[in-house]
């Protein structure tokens, strides 16, 4: 089992995954604005509550999780959150942080439209597309392109520039 969580620009969405891609279970939560000068604090707190949640609802530990990753806007570099401008965030390591909260090591952080778009491509629409573009179309427009079945990565930048 693994444990995916999708944070947006308004939502934090936290859900249980088997290694076929179904969801589990799942629980979500809204953002609250008049928090936002605190919102790293916020995150990390939020998350950490979400997973000890959904986990004590599906009666598991977090020993029994293969691995965390997490969606982000914005760029995610090194284990940090970065450029997330509709929440303010310049360079929030939220990896080190989880880890340290969760005791829990297997943790990884990347661009909420590369995650959504890998999806479709391992399962999903893209899934026998060997050249394409993914679009995200939400509070911002994310997206990744494929050539030859292989997602293209920048040489500086994390991703391409679709907005």
């Amino acid at each position: 089992m693994n444990i995916g969580i999708d944070l947006g620009g308004s939502h934090i969405g936290v859900g249980i995954v088997d290694n076929n891609a179904h969801i589990i279970s799942k629980v979500e939560e809204d953002l609250k604005k008049e928090n936002i000068n605190d919102i790293e604090n916020i995150l990390q707190d939020k998350i950490v509550e979400l997973i000890n949640k959904i986990l004590i609802d599906n009666g598991m530990e977090i020993n029994q999780i293969s691995k965390i990753g997490i969606a982000c806007p914005g760029e995610a570099i090194d284990g940090c959150m970065k450029n997330i401008v509709n929440l303010g965030i310049i360079n929030f390591p939220i990896v080190d942080k989880l880890q340290h909260k969760l005791n829990y090591k297997n943790i990884s952080v990347r661009n909420d439209a590369k995650c959504a778009a890998i999806a479709e491509k391992k399962y999903g629409s893209l899934l026998n597309v060997q050249d394409g573009v993914f679009l995200c179309i939400g509070t911002g427009i994310g997206g990744a392109a494929f050539l030859n079945g292989k997602m293209l990565i920048p040489k500086r930048n994390s991703g391409l520039e679709f907005g």
